[in-house]
């Protein structure tokens, strides 16, 4: 093949250049008063014309095998033309005008359970079963100018409030992407993974020691060609502020005690050809927040929205207080694997300790894998190899599976340490707490799902010494588009 292309493109080239050469060695000009086109001068027969041509082609040839030899010149260097170059469409995207894009997402809850002794400790109340809209909201987003970017979430699921989650904007900067707004604290991999692709339907408990969302200035990028991310982060503390109801967002109150956070990821391993089907990932958060000697309080909820806390303390004045994660993350085809461990270092009178994480692994019956974005170091939509679907027909009836995805977490949340006040009531207890969770996924389409979990919450008081239990049962219908 490639001497062939050699071949071609001398050939080419002698065709192109045997004119010049033809008239450099006979420098005719026919004579004015329209000489016939084929006058040749005097002397001179066709036969030899062409023995000169002949002879200057074979010259030429021989200069060009021997540049190509001796690497001054490329096979293609010679026929290259505008014609051969790839036509690229170039857009000016420092004249386009911002995009627009609508979404939403629905979440619709169902819990029944049972307990023994939760009105033997702090909380003093039995569990009540209930339904909700765990999420319902409305949003916009959107590019233009070729490096901004935009999000505006709203939440609709409270019918006394609305409230603001992600409410941002973004820039493309030569350092990364610069975001300023209400957004996500980049600390763990289960915190950076929407509500929208969780395997099971709720975080953990331990992760409800760090606050989901705050006011913020964000800086962060890809590194190593993808393979790792970095943000670091400075934000006002809600948990400094009056504790909301929903996903650790707060109302906005006078308290204005930052917070600077930071995250860093990479890829041990990622398999290219599969796109992530097999991988693995390692990370870790920090995050350092200015309490000024306020009382910071902290809650946990036994990984079932619609409940009390079954965990919740106050700190006492405090000067700060640190937070750290370590996280790590698998996919093995089907099989996939996830688990986050946190610690919080509080610098109040007695130097008090909060830590806890959990183990969780899942498995496509169907043979799908969880889908992993570099960008956001987390992982994502899933997309069922057939989508949930059926026709009765005579004789029968024609279907499609979806997609199925069994889970399994446990995870652990000490809140049992001196300087730890229990909050009481149904904001909680000091103590420990254990929650073993089983789910499962059936998966539509891409867009809707539904999810089907088991909860057992152990709970020890060390306020009042006792031992308590439940055993939560949560549906999850959800669409979101």
């Amino acid at each position: 093949m490639v001497c062939t292309r050699i071949a071609c493109t001398c050939a080419l080239v002698v065709v192109l250049a045997k004119g010049t050469l033809a008239q450099q060695a006979f420098p005719y000009t026919p004579p004015p008063g329209g000489a016939a086109q084929g006058a040749l001068p005097v002397g001179v027969s066709e036969l030899d014309l062409l023995r000169a041509r002949l002879d200057a082609q074979e010259r030429e040839l021989q200069q060009l095998r021997q540049m190509i030899q001796q690497g001054r010149m490329h096979p293609t260097s010679a026929s290259g033309t505008a014609a051969d170059e790839p036509k690229v469409k170039r857009t000016d995207t420092h004249a386009e005008k911002f995009s627009v894009k609508v979404g939403g997402r629905m979440q619709y809850d169902t819990t029944y359970g049972t307990d023994s002794n939760l009105a033997g400790t702090t909380i003093g109340r039995d569990f009540v079963n209930g339904q909700e809209f765990r999420r319902a909201r409305f949003i916009l987003s959107g590019k233009g100018y070729g490096i901004f970017s935009y999000k505006a979430e709203i939440d609709f699921a409270d019918p006394s409030r609305l409230l603001f989650t992600d409410f941002y904007m973004q820039m493309e900067t030569p350092l990364g992407h610069l975001r300023l707004g209400h957004f996500k604290h980049p600390m763990s991999i289960e915190h950076m993974q929407s509500s929208k692709h969780f395997s099971l339907i709720e975080r953990s408990a331990a992760s409800d020691t760090i606050p989901i969302r705050a006011l913020g200035l964000l800086l962060g990028d890809t590194w190593a060609d993808e393979r790792g991310t970095w943000a670091v982060a400075t934000f006002t503390d809600p948990l400094l502020q009056t504790p909301g109801a929903r996903d650790g967002d707060v109302d906005n109150t006078d308290a204005q005690n930052q917070a600077f956070a930071a995250r860093i990821t990479y890829l041990l391993w990622y398999d290219e050809p599969s796109e992530g089907r097999y991988l693995m990932h390692i990370g870790a958060g920090f995050r350092f927040v200015d309490a000024n000697g306020r009382s910071v309080r902290f809650a946990a909820r036994p990984e079932v929205h619609d409940t009390y806390r079954f965990l919740g303390v106050t700190t006492g004045p405090t000067s700060s207080y640190q937070q750290y994660v370590l996280e790590w993350g698998g996919n093995f085809g089907s099989l996939s694997f996830q688990s986050d461990w946190y610690l919080t270092q509080i610098q109040n009178a007695q130097d008090s300790f909060l830590y806890g994480g959990y183990i969780q692994v899942s498995y496509f019956l169907t043979g799908e894998n969880r889908v992993y974005d570099r960008r956001q170091a987390t992982f994502v939509q899933v997309k069922p190899y057939e989508n949930f679907w059926w026709v009765d027909s005579s004789p029968d009836c024609r279907f499609g599976l979806g997609a199925w995805e069994l889970a399994a977490r446990w995870s652990y949340l000490d809140m049992n340490d001196v300087g730890l006040t229990p909050v009481g009531g149904t904001g909680g207890t000091a103590g420990v707490m254990h929650n073993y969770t089983v789910g499962l996924v059936w998966w539509w389409t891409p867009n809707m799902r539904l999810m089907f979990n088991w909860v057992h919450s152990d709970l020890r008081d060390s306020a009042l010494g006792t031992t308590a239990s439940a055993d939560m049962f949560v549906t999850r219908l959800q669409l979101n588009w």
